[in-house]
């Protein structure tokens, strides 16, 4: 398996501000960007596979149809974590 290159979600929440634009480059037109949810499965913001042969899918598709990608532990398929970047101007 190759590795999987996420594209995140983002979320214009009005506390958020321009610096995960600004700094830290992500190109998500959003203002402000609050967010960015970097490795995601949830309904409201899955991340998006940018590469291989599971490009322009959704993680939490990915993961449905191989929840072995999660490992032993996990049961349901679904990923306990959600990995996000916060501007909170």
């Amino acid at each position: 398996m190759e590795i999987l290159k996420l594209l995140p979600a983002g979320k214009d929440y009005l506390w958020g501000g321009t610096r995960l634009r600004d700094e830290y480059g992500k190109k998500i037109d959003l203002t402000p960007l609050a967010e960015t949810w970097e490795c995601s499965v949830h309904p409201d913001g899955p991340s998006t596979v940018e590469n291989g042969e599971f490009k322009g899918r959704n993680l939490a598709e990915v993961l449905e149809e191989h929840p072995e990608y999660l490992g032993s532990k996990v049961q349901d398929g679904k990923s306990p974590v959600l990995v996000k970047f916060i501007d909170a101007k």
